[in-house]
């Protein structure tokens, strides 16, 4: 399926600690134009007290018709345009030290767009949004 993505990514909140997979699912498949239930992503996700594994975020995408694939990316990377990874799902360690998913959606010239679904949206300058993945 190819779809073409919006400007600025659907703001998206967790509403649990533990679903930050299933609210940065529907983020991604919202900004493609694909309608998508909170609660069916959540269940699909198999959110239990642990989280949500990147694989069964890979699975579910597929299965709804994108293209995904988890790949390892030389952090000097991640943000350029010759890359072509974005939007993304990315994996990041806030300062509390959990793992947690966000959405890199695209970058604005020294900035880059991220749905974080514990926050909402913000535009951390590139080099600071680089130190957050994990």
């Amino acid at each position: 399926m190819r779809v073409k993505n919006r400007l600025l990514a659907p703001e998206v909140l967790q509403t649990s600690v533990m679903d930050c997979g299933p609210a940065v699912l529907k983020c991604l498949l919202e900004g493609f134009g694909i309608a998508a239930s909170y609660d069916r992503l959540r269940e699909a996700c198999q959110t239990e007290v642990d989280g949500t594994s990147i694989d069964t975020i890979e699975r579910v995408v597929q299965e709804l018709g994108l293209q995904a694939e988890q790949i390892m990316v030389p952090l000097d990377h991640v943000l350029l345009n010759a890359s072509q990874i974005l939007p993304a799902i990315v994996v990041v360690q806030p300062s509390n030290g959990c793992i947690h998913f966000v959405l890199a959606w695209n970058r604005h010239g020294w900035r880059v767009q991220v749905m974080d679904p514990a926050t909402g949206r913000r535009w951390p300058a590139c080099k600071q949004f680089l130190n957050e993945i994990y």
